[in-house]
C-alpha cells in the first residue's frame, strides 16, 4: 500500500540529527530532584545524565546539587511523570521547573517507587 511505502522512504530519507533524536527518545532517562542550597528551591526536571546536568548548573549556580534519581526505560515514560510532578506541586510552581517544596514533599517524593 502507499502508506507502508511512505514509511520506507520517510525511514531512507533520515539524516544523522532524526535517527539520534529518535535513539535519545528511546534510551533510559531519569527524573531527577535537585536543589538551590541558597534559597532552598527544587528543580524537578528529566535528564539522560543527571550528574552531567548537575554540573551544566552548577556552573552556573554552584550551590546547586542532586538529591534525588529515579530511572525509566525511555524520555517519554520520564517525560510523562516529570509532567505529573509539576501538575502535583503546581501551587508550589516559582518559575521554570523549580518549585519551593517542604519536608514532606521531599519524603513523598524520595519515598515514591519508579
Amino acid at each position: 500500500s502507499e502508506l507502508e511505502w511512505a514509511d520506507v522512504i520517510e525511514l531512507l530519507n533520515f539524516d544523522e540529527d532524526q535517527q539520534s533524536k529518535i535513539e535519545l527518545k528511546q534510551s533510559e532517562c531519569y527524573v531527577y530532584l535537585m536543589k538551590d542550597n541558597r534559597n532552598n528551591y527544587h528543580k524537578i526536571g528529566i535528564s539522560n545524565e543527571p550528574s552531567f546536568r548537575e554540573k551544566t548548573l552548577q556552573s552556573e549556580q554552584p550551590k546547586i546539587e542532586l538529591i534525588a534519581k529515579k530511572k525509566y526505560v525511555n524520555r517519554k515514560i520520564a517525560g510523562a511523570i516529570e509532567k505529573a510532578l509539576h501538575n502535583v506541586y503546581q501551587h508550589k510552581h516559582i518559575r521554570g521547573e523549580w518549585f519551593r517544596l517542604d519536608e514532606e514533599d521531599l519524603n513523598e517524593l524520595k519515598s515514591s517507587k519508579p
